[in-house]
């Protein structure tokens, strides 16, 4: 936030003068600041990064200026995306072990009375498919993959 030292009030750098007084500017390193982590932001939940671009350009950046921050956001972003999807074909992958863990106590004649068992079993077996070919495309691609987006989208939603 900025204050103005005219009215005394604060605002923030995303307007280019004091909305109330209209006379004291923001100071340009600090919009310039705001703007760029704007941008990151922007571009981070989905935004078309042309169009973000474009409000850079209008915004007094120039186009090799708008090019390079709207580059390392899309870069970060997808950066971002490839851990996340690292860290989900380890989750799959450890899903897909315990499963194969449940298999081999039961296969080996331990009787293990009830139907949890199973159940836990296939649903290690399910998730854990699903978390390893989520993650494994999302590490390759750099982009989520639509089922897990969907799942996640979901889940926000509650």
């Amino acid at each position: 936030m900025i204050n103005c030292p005219n009215c005394d009030i604060k605002f923030s750098p995303s307007y280019a003068t004091c909305p109330r007084c209209k006379s004291f500017e923001t100071p340009a390193r600090d919009r310039e600041k705001y703007l760029k982590r704007n941008a990151a932001d922007r571009i981070s939940e989905g935004e078309d990064p042309e169009f973000v671009r474009d409000g850079l350009i209008q915004n007094g950046f120039s186009d090799a200026e708008a090019d390079s921050i709207v580059r390392d956001a899309t870069g970060d972003l997808r950066s971002d995306t490839r851990s996340g999807g690292l860290r989900r074909l380890a989750a799959g992958v450890a899903m897909l072990l315990f499963a194969g863990l449940i298999f081999l106590v039961v296969s080996s004649g331990n009787r293990i009375r009830g139907g949890v068992v199973v159940i836990v079993f296939f649903a290690m077996l399910g998730f854990g498919l699903l978390a390893t070919f989520s993650g494994l495309y999302t590490l390759v691609t750099g982009r989520e993959s639509k089922v897990a987006g969907r799942m996640a989208d979901g889940l926000k939603r509650r």
